[in-house]
């Protein structure tokens, strides 16, 4: 399985980021974005002493998917495997994505790229997340977080595809953690698999997001904010 998601679930080169981003900026007006990112919970079986850690904010049992992908529907990245009740940010930086960024972000963003994502994210150089609305946004803070959401909205779409077509996500029964995270793992592998090969999917199933509201500080660095400014000045 993993020579398959290592086929099939990558990262885009630095050739290929300038067509992803300029397929965002058509689809959203938002520049330089490379991959639309997010949390989906996959409700499964949780072996009994274990329900704690993996309760979600619905009260289920869940492990999250949290993924990136492109504007054709193309996981570009997944992370499976945290337990449900651990926050969207957290998982970002435990992922594989956090773990190369805090050495070194131009390896996966080549100086000017980023990600997109909700409020619950933090606002870096390589991640662009909207103004929290506190009720006094600019016009231009609202048209930037409009574009942001027009972007990020593609990533809540392929989680609707992605439980449309394998339905096995919907309730993951297996007592076993490990064959869980497979079982997830390998759906993830055949969406990308079946997209490249262009047997698409449209089965009408809507992807509930999840509004996670305002509950924790979105963390903003400096130089994030000054790059989102610069964007928020385009609009």
């Amino acid at each position: 399985m993993n020579k398959l998601l290592k086929k099939y679930i990558v990262w885009p080169s630095h050739s290929e980021c300038f067509t992803i981003a300029q397929q965002f900026f058509e689809a959203s007006g938002y520049p330089d974005v490379i991959g639309a990112i997010d949390g989906c919970h996959v409700t499964c079986k949780i072996p009994y002493g274990q329900h704690d850690s993996y309760q979600d904010r619905k009260f289920n049992h869940s492990i999250p998917i949290q993924a990136a992908c492109t504007t054709e529907r193309i996981f570009t990245h997944i992370s499976v495997g945290y337990p449900g009740a651990i926050h969207d940010a957290r998982i970002l930086q435990e992922s594989s994505i956090g773990q190369i960024t805090r050495d070194n972000a131009d390896t996966l963003f080549y100086t000017r790229f980023h990600l997109v994502g909700d409020s619950a994210y933090p606002c870096k150089t390589w991640f662009m997340s909207p103004f929290r609305d506190n009720g006094r946004l600019t016009q231009q803070q609202k048209k930037h977080n409009y574009a942001l959401s027009r972007a990020r909205v593609v990533i809540e779409n392929v989680f609707g595809l992605l439980k449309g077509r394998w339905r096995i996500l919907n309730f993951v029964n297996v007592y076993s953690i490990e064959k869980a995270m497979k079982i997830i793992t390998c759906c993830c592998i055949l969406h990308n698999f079946c997209l490249i090969n262009h047997d698409d999917f449209d089965a009408a199933h809507n992807f509930e997001h999840e509004h996670r509201g305002n509950y924790e500080e979105q963390v903003v660095d400096d130089n994030g904010a000054q790059k989102r400014m610069t964007i928020c000045d385009m609009f």
